[in-house]
C-alpha cells in the first residue's frame, strides 16, 4: 500500500511560542497547531505491505524513526533538525488525508485547523 505523506516543521528562528512543547501545554495556554506556524520540509511516498490494526499509528511512528537518524539531513540535501515535538505530519492512507501532532509520547489527531486545505493547495 501506498500512502503520501507530508512533514511540517517550525523553523527554529520563529516567533512562534509552542516550538517543541506538547499538546497539552498548547491547550493550556490557549495556542492551537495552525498551519500558519508551519513550512512544508518533505513530501514523500511512505510503502508498506504490513498488515496492521493501526496503520496510521504503524506509519507515523515508522516516519518518526526514519526522519532521526543522523543521516536524515544528508538525505534530503539540506540542513534539517530532526522530527521531534511539534512537528506536523498529513498522512494520505485511501483518498482521505488526516493531520498529526507529534506529541511529548507519540501523535495525537489534528481535528479543525485547516490541515486538509493546505493538502489540497501543495498538490
Amino acid at each position: 500500500m501506498k500512502i503520501r505523506y507530508e512533514l511540517y516543521q517550525i523553523q527554529p528562528d520563529s516567533d512562534c511560542p509552542f516550538l517543541f512543547m506538547g499538546l497539552d501545554w498548547l491547550k493550556r495556554k490557549r495556542y492551537q497547531a495552525e498551519p500558519i506556524w508551519y513550512d512544508r520540509v518533505d513530501a514523500d511516498v511512505f510503502e508498506t505491505r504490513v498488515k496492521v490494526c493501526d496503520l496510521r499509528g504503524y506509519v507515523l511512528e515508522a516516519l518518526c524513526q526514519n526522519y532521526n537518524p543522523p543521516v536524515f539531513a544528508s538525505r534530503i540535501g539540506r540542513p534539517l533538525r530532526s522530527m521531534s515535538v511539534s512537528d506536523v505530519v498529513l498522512l494520505e492512507i485511501g483518498g482521505e488525508v488526516s493531520a498529526w501532532y507529534c506529541d511529548s509520547v507519540g501523535f495525537r489527531r489534528l481535528y479543525g485547523l485547516g490541515w486538509e486545505d493546505v493538502w489540497k493547495t501543495a498538490e
